[in-house]
Formats: C-alpha cells, sequence, structure tokens
C-alpha cells in the first residue's frame, strides 16, 4: 500500500530477521508484538510505584525487562525539596542542627540519594556547613568501602553471633608468654608469620561472605567453607596425634580434611556448615597487586577461624 503511494520506508529487521520497524523520514512505525499490550500494561503499573523514562517502542518481553532493570539501577532525577518541605524540617529541628546544635545551613539526605534515598521529609535533615561536609565525606568513604577492600565479608546478625563471635581456636604458639614473671622479659611476634603464612602458603580460596550466607545443618555429604565439629570426648586421643583438634568449633575447610584423612573426626561429627557466596583465588594474596594497594598492612580482614596450613 505505501509503494502505491510511492512511499518506500526504511525496513528495520529484529535479531530474529522479523520486521521490526518502518522508518520514513521522521516518522517510526513500530510493529507491536504479541505481548506487546501486556508490557504496555506492566509499564502502566510501574508508573504508579516509581518515575521513570521508559518509553515502549514495541520491544519484546526481554528488552523490556532489560529497560526496567537498568532504570531502577539508575537513581532518580533529583527532585529539591519545597518550601512546605524545608519548613517542616526546620520546625521539627527549632532551627538548629541536628547533629552539633548550631544554626541550619543546609537541608541533607540521611540515606545519600546515590544509595536511592528519597527525596521526602523523613529522609531530610537539617544539618550547619561543617557538619554536612563531613557527613559528605563520610557517606563517600563508606560507599567506596568495597573497592578498597575485595576480600571484605558481611554477615547478616545469625550469622554474625553464630559465626564470628563463636569461639576462636586456641593459642598455642605461645602459651604462657603473657603471663608475669620474674624472669627475663621474653617477646614473641606471631604476627608475620601468619602472614606470610596466608599470603606464600595457602592453597585454599579465601571465601568472601555476604549477608545471605546463613549457617545449614549438615545434610550431606559435601564440606563447606567452614564446618562445626564435635568430636566425643570419648573417642578423642591424645593431644598429639589430634592435635588439630582443640574443642568444638568452626573448622575451615582444610582443617575438616585432614581431620577426615587421619580419621580424628567422622561426618557425623559435623554439626553445622556455612558456604560463601563468592571466592577469591589464593593467588591474588601473593600477587604484586595486593601489596601495591597496601593491603598487606592491614591483612586482618582474611577469615581467621582457623590456621592450619
Amino acid at each position: 500500500m505505501l509503494h502505491r503511494e510511492n512511499i518506500c520506508p526504511h525496513v528495520m529487521l529484529s535479531g530474529m530477521n522479523q520486521p521490526k520497524a518502518l522508518v520514513y523520514n521522521q516518522c517510526v512505525i513500530h510493529n507491536l508484538p504479541k505481548e506487546g499490550p501486556l508490557c504496555m500494561r506492566f509499564l502502566a503499573e510501574l508508573t504508579k510505584s516509581r518515575p521513570h523514562s521508559i518509553v515502549y517502542r514495541g520491544e519484546s518481553m526481554t528488552g523490556l525487562s532489560q529497560m526496567v532493570f537498568d532504570s531502577l539501577c539508575t537513581v532518580d532525577a533529583r527532585i529539591p525539596p519545597s518550601y512546605l518541605e524545608r519548613q517542616s524540617v526546620l520546625n521539627r529541628c527549632h532551627n538548629q542542627c541536628e547533629s552539633c546544635g548550631d544554626p541550619v545551613a543546609e537541608i541533607d539526605h540521611h540515606v545519600p540519594r546515590t544509595c536511592f534515598g528519597k527525596d521526602e521529609t523523613s529522609n531530610y535533615r537539617a544539618l550547619c556547613a561543617q557538619c554536612h561536609k563531613f557527613k559528605t565525606t563520610s557517606d563517600q568513604n563508606r560507599m567506596q568501602v568495597e573497592d578498597a577492600n575485595p576480600f571484605l565479608s558481611r554477615f547478616n546478625a545469625q550469622t554474625w553471633q553464630g559465626f564470628v563471635c563463636s569461639r576462636r581456636p586456641h593459642q598455642v604458639t605461645a602459651c604462657g608468654l603473657h603471663e608475669p614473671s620474674d624472669g627475663k622479659v621474653m617477646e614473641c611476634d606471631i604476627r608475620n608469620c601468619r602472614y606470610n603464612a596466608i599470603v606464600e602458603c595457602n592453597n585454599q580460596d579465601i571465601p568472601c561472605f555476604s549477608v545471605l550466607d546463613e549457617i545449614r545443618p549438615v545434610t550431606s555429604y559435601h564440606l563447606s567453607d567452614y564446618m562445626f565439629v564435635e568430636v566425643p570426648s570419648t573417642r578423642v586421643r591424645s593431644p598429639l596425634s589430634s592435635y588439630v583438634w582443640d574443642g568444638p568449633r568452626w573448622y575451615s575447610k582444610a582443617a575438616c580434611q585432614y581431620m577426615l584423612e587421619f580419621r580424628i573426626c567422622t561426618w557425623e561429627d559435623f554439626k553445622f556448615s556455612l558456604d560463601a557466596t563468592s571466592h577469591r583465588s589464593h593467588k591474588e594474596l601473593s600477587a604484586p597487586s595486593f601489596h601495591e594497594r597496601g593491603l598487606d598492612t592491614d591483612w586482618h580482614f582474611l577469615p581467621r577461624r582457623d590456621l592450619l596450613w
């Protein structure tokens, strides 16, 4: 029909070699797919919950989903507080800085907008110039903490109490050196020894935990990153033959492999397990970039639940 009117539009094809749109001068006619009505209804529901700049142009559900995902990961356009909102915040703090009590100079977001803080009265804080500058610097440091430490782990409240706050391994390398003595004063520094062992002798990938990682009961013959081991006292042999075992606690995968191999424990002695979301290669610890970033001066971020190599 268009050819009869001497109109020859440009035909745009999709990845499946199907006509997707017709372009003529500045006019674009999109081919509406079968899921088009569903996509437009989805955008209408999205508009009710949050603002966006998505314009539906006949994309498939897959293409629209990608556009929605990109929009959700983008901070919305800034909406400055209105006069009534500013007066509400100032009346709440009586024209005094909510941090130090000095005269108010700025209305700041308590949760930064870069962290998807909302433009609403409950998220506004009245601050003086110095407190506003300090908070801005602090927010930037907190938001960039993961870039400075790629081995950082985060735990939820239950995992923190059950794993991080649980009993640590007994110190057996320097027993009694901290007790008062009338003899010659002795000093023992094992920090570099443990550091060198982790950096140079470690052959296990470094687990990096997230808040999604939870402690679970052992239900299969699988060694997790950390296992809670309880060996019955009637089966414990002499300390020399079971040196790695120092009581019920969390043990690393390498320690569990060692105890299984030398029959210090059995699979029935594993009560709970904890697996990390991601892992970093142990080779990164000995890479030059690891030391160039200065992480060798702050090595205590590595998991120290067990020191067996």
